[in-house]
């Protein structure tokens, strides 16, 4: 759809798809038909008629009386028509004396796959070329619509492709011929678009050249606008706002504005529109300046491997020459993509090298390795004792003749056999698309492949299929719900490299790594490992420096976690779909536009190839690491996995050092005797230390507390925390607390003496008066004479609940992206369930207490309300899973609370401390519930008793721990995922973060 910005952009290179006529050449050699299957008509190529060209197509009389065809251009990908309100489009045709076509069909393709077909008479008896035609208003798409993911949506999403033509006959039992010739379509009225030149493909700004911003009229009638544009800088601040006023003639490309040049490195992003704009709005182009490009450069990685995935086979030649350029310039030494089966084994006789030959000249002179993947079956290689395991699963899940595969990879392998240095076999077997079929054909088909690989190309590594997840618990969308474990316990032998998958956030990919390497270590996997194929699409709440930001987490984590090299997914997006979440996964756009991640993996390349990982802290609080780069100096990146920031204690410096972000900024680092504090919070950044070729002591957070400091209002708090020393020498600390006003802290001052490894606790009470409202107190630390540091420490507030009424206001709110835990595989034929919003899923809750219980009500947002599971399985539908901890318990409750589909509502207890009856306590808590289908939200009140629980009721013990946690199920079988407030119900069960109540 025509976004609320008038103003668009288009990749300057394109230059045809933005002026007023854009011509479909159906009579050029490189335009390819696909007649539909049973259809009668043949395409007889292109003939010269009346001394034109045209593609001749004939029919026979079948009684069906149309015949219908599709358009692709050989090499390349078919141009999509720029966004419009109106459009003229018109048809060249040529008919015989005696023609029996009384119709044509244009027939475009929008951008949720939705078929729209518009009708074009042709006049009786005529003869000779003829031009058709039809105009097209963007506000009344045609009825004749059919097509589209899941049924389509009735809406004409732009931009528009052309698909193909149908023909109608004037006797359909006789037969007939029309030669074809030129689709040209006219912008008749559109926004005014603009294109950025710097001066180069990839828009980097380079030599000094400025950056120039140039307005185009696509339209054909002179235009009069206003246009505001906003430029900003790699953070998101703002570096430029200004208004214009253009006046532009019909068919006009013209300079609008010298834009600002890079004062830091990263990625400048534009937009434009009618109104004044904010940095929220989604940027229409960017422009990129590092220090330097990462590559080329021609030899491998030698320590951990930088890849990237991109289905090269899909683009024209110049569009793979410019993502491989892209792909070079930031330091990729292997791109992952596929074997391209159906590309060179079209029939069981024939065999044509031409793609994948193609592709690896482009990455050779690129000083890039190729990575193919053998998969994509051919159709004509389908077993044929295949049968599928999952219904109704439409992909690329046939299984292949066994026969026909090891025949093509022993003839691939023979070919490339001192050429590529991996290979990898097949992709994500565990998602019914891509391997509908049991884990046991997959093991044998990796054998096959190994050993057709081994006897052709001994030194080829073969690398097992990357595994979307751990596990696979869906019956309705695997073959199998432990799918790898299965594959794990058969395979060993077959394969020479381990690789998962695991897209999406940080922190959960961070807290597989144990989970993935104690499965790996059960089936006595001790094989090097990749992360093959990982990211994280840049939509809804995540932004493009959120993307960045989850590329440096998520590198680190799987090298600082023992892995061989990291593969992001992808380079070159495949789409302009602002809300398709597999268009945006790119770190640079449709248009070469370059995205923030495309300038964090340029500064990662240039700051960690070739070094080495040499330690990890931190667990799950805080990650600090320490590498030693190529030249011999000291990188310690760092953030914080939480909420809270951490203050990071790095001694034993004497050298330079310097602070870097995301995008390779450097500042001077605040040094004192040789020591540093590091504030870690969720964005990640690194120290770089040189000059020195001892190790820096990277100590970390030396103040541990045994919980969050939580101050309620008008109340006092105890607590210890603990000192550490982690140097090798003795020392002498001495700490004072600074609080905010209203707080009081007793005792405010101390010391120890510790040994190298010594720990000492030590018990301090907070006082806060009724109206504190601070979020921080200071501890001042001192070690003798060698240093003085002032760390602060974040104060936690706890919920007082009112014993009356509810609050007007929810004490949570859940609607965050970061706090969705998506269940299902981030690949296209699941987009249907991924999280798009506040919309789709989120919640508000609101707590109160009465003389005897807990009343809890919870109003959740969601699209789409289905619950057919009960008891024991309820977490698989909608519903609300309630964490309460009491302190004096051993674990904490957790609770179901359930609006089932037949109306019912439903309690039901998972998990219960020792000593309590989880069944008799579901029966006492008492829950109403109920559906508003017209505002798309569930109820849920419940009532849960002090005496169920076990809790606390005598004065001054009235605490306890509380989250909650909301299930999505949109199709009635899957749970696609889930929302929680904190960590610690869904994933890890721990209630080290839920929230601290007091009633």
């Amino acid at each position: 759809m025509i976004s609320a910005l008038r103003c668009v952009c288009f990749l300057s290179l394109a230059a045809a798809a933005l002026q007023s006529a854009q011509v479909f050449d159906l009579s050029s050699e490189v335009m390819q038909t696909s007649i539909y299957a049973g259809r009668p008509s043949v395409d007889e190529g292109v003939h010269e008629q009346s001394g034109r060209p045209a593609r001749m197509i004939r029919w026979d009389g079948d009684n069906q009386g149309w015949t219908e065809m599709a358009f692709t251009m050989r090499g390349q990908r078919m141009e999509h028509i720029p966004l419009f309100r109106k459009l003229r489009v018109s048809v060249a045709v040529w008919l015989p004396e005696d023609g029996n076509a009384n119709s044509i069909g244009l027939r475009l393709r929008d951008g949720d796959d939705e078929i729209y077909q518009h009708r074009l008479e042709i006049a009786s008896g005529v003869a000779g070329w003829q031009t058709l035609q039809c105009e097209i208003d963007a506000a009344k798409p045609s009825t004749s619509r059919w097509g589209g993911m899941n049924g389509g949506n009735k809406v004409q999403d732009q931009p528009l492709n052309f698909y193909g033509l149908s023909i109608g006959f004037r006797d359909k039992t006789r037969g007939g011929q029309i030669g074809l010739g030129a689709v040209t379509v006219e912008l008749l009225d559109a926004d005014i678009t603009f294109t950025l030149d710097t001066g180069d493909p990839l828009f980097w700004v380079m030599d000094g050249k400025q950056p120039q911003l140039f307005a185009v009229n696509p339209t054909v009638l002179p235009r009069q606008e206003k246009c505001h544009v906003l430029v900003t800088g790699p953070f998101g601040e703002e570096v430029l706002r200004q208004e214009l006023a253009l006046d532009l003639p019909a068919d006009a490309t013209v300079k609008a504005l010298d834009l600002p040049m890079p004062e830091r490195y990263g990625v400048y992003h534009i937009r434009w529109g009618t109104a004044p704009l904010a940095a929220s709005n989604r940027p229409q182009a960017a422009y990129i300046h590092m220090a330097k490009a990462a590559g080329p450069t021609f030899t491998p990685n030698k320590t951990f491997v930088f890849g990237i995935c991109d289905h090269l086979e899909r683009y024209s030649p110049a569009t793979k020459e410019l993502i491989v350029l892209a792909a070079a310039r930031c330091g990729i030494k292997v791109m992952r993509g596929s074997a391209c089966w159906s590309h060179v084994q079209r029939t069981p006789d024939s065999w044509d090298f031409t793609e994948p030959d193609s592709q690896l000249e482009l990455l050779d002179r690129h000083g890039i390795a190729f990575e193919p993947i053998y998969s994509g079956n051919t159709r004509w290689a389908t077993a044929k004792d295949w049968q599928p395991v999952v219904e109704g699963r439409p992909g690329r899940g046939q299984r292949p003749d066994y026969d026909a595969w090891r025949n093509y990879i022993a003839r691939f392998a023979e070919r490339y056999r001192d050429r590529i240095p991996y290979v990898v076999v097949w992709n994500e077997p565990d998602l019914a698309s891509f391997a509908n079929f049991p884990p046991e054909d997959y093991v044998k088909l990796l054998k096959l492949a190994y050993e057709a690989t081994k006897e052709n190309a001994p030194n080829i590594q073969v690398k097992i299929a990357g595994f979307a997840g751990l596990d696979a618990p869906y019956p309705t969308r695997s073959a199998a719900p432990k799918y790898l474990e299965t594959v794990l316990a058969q395979a060993q032998g077959y394969y020479d490299i381990f690789c998962i998958h695991m897209h999406g956030a940080a922190y959960n990919y961070f807290r597989r790594m144990p989970v993935m390497a104690e499965m790996r270590a059960r089936y006595g996997d001790d094989k090097p490992w990749f992360s093959n194929e990982t990211g994280i699409t840049s939509i809804g709440r995540t932004s493009e420096v959120n993307q960045a930001e989850t590329l440096v987490q998520k590198l680190l984590v799987a090298w600082a976690h023992g892995a061989a090299g990291y593969s992001w997914y992808n380079l070159y997006s495949k789409g302009r779909d602002p809300n398709d979440g597999e268009h945006n996964y790119g770190i640079i756009t449709a248009d070469f536009h370059p995205k923030s991640a495309y300038a964090t993996y340029t500064m990662l390349t240039n700051y960690f190839a070739d070094g080495e990982f040499v330690s990890k802290s931190g667990g799950n609080d805080y990650s600090l690491m320490l590498f030693k780069d190529r030249d011999g100096n000291w990188l310690l990146p760092y953030w914080s996995w939480g909420r809270a920031p951490y203050s990071l204690f790095i001694a034993g410096i004497s050298g330079k050092a310097v602070m870097v972000d995301i995008f390779g900024n450097e500042t001077p680092a605040a040094l004192d005797q040789g020591t540093i504090v590091l504030t870690a919070d969720a964005r990640p950044a690194f120290l770089k230390i040189s000059g020195q070729a001892a190790a820096p002591l990277p100590v970390g957070d030396i103040i541990q507390q045994d919980e969050d400091f939580v101050i309620f209002p008008g109340q006092t708090q105890s607590f210890s925390f603990a000192l550490e020393n982690k140097t090798t020498a003795t020392i002498d600390y001495r700490y004072r607390f600074v609080p905010q006003a209203g707080l009081t802290v007793m005792p405010d001052q101390g010391q120890a003496t510790l040994k190298a490894g010594g720990r000492v606790v030590m018990p301090v009470t907070f006082a806060a008066a009724a109206d504190f409202s601070g979020r921080e107190t200071v501890v001042e630390i001192s070690a003798g004479d060698q240093w003085r540091l002032s760390l602060p420490r974040r104060l936690n507030h706890g919920v007082v609940l009112p014993a009356g009424e509810f609050p007007v206001e929810p004490q949570f709110v859940m609607e965050d992206k970061a706090q969705v835990q998506q269940l299902v595989p981030f690949e296209p034929s699941w987009q249907q369930l991924f999280w798009r919003g506040p919309e789709d899923l989120s919640a508000k809750a609101w707590l109160r207490s009465s003389d005897s219980a807990f009343v809890v009500k919870i109003i959740v947002q969601d699209d789409m309300h289905c619950q057919p599971f009960s008891g024991t399985n309820m977490f698989q539908g909608d519903n609300v899973q309630l964490g309460l901890q009491v302190p004096t318990q051993d674990t904490f409750w957790e609770i179901g609370l359930s609006h089932r589909d037949d109306g019912a509502s439903e309690v039901f207890i998972w998990s219960a401390p020792k000593g309590f009856d989880a069944a008799a306590a579901a029966k006492q808590i008492h829950l109403e519930t109920s559906r508003d289908d017209a505002a798309k939200t569930t109820t849920y009140i419940a009532e849960l008793p002090f005496a169920v629980l076990g809790a606390e009721t005598a004065a001054g013990q009235r605490r306890c721990r509380f989250n909650y946690l909301v299930n999505d199920c949109d199709d009635g079988k899957t749970r696609e995922g889930y929302m929680q407030q904190f960590p610690g119900i869904g994933g890890e069960k721990s209630a080290k973060q839920f929230m601290h109540l007091t009633y």
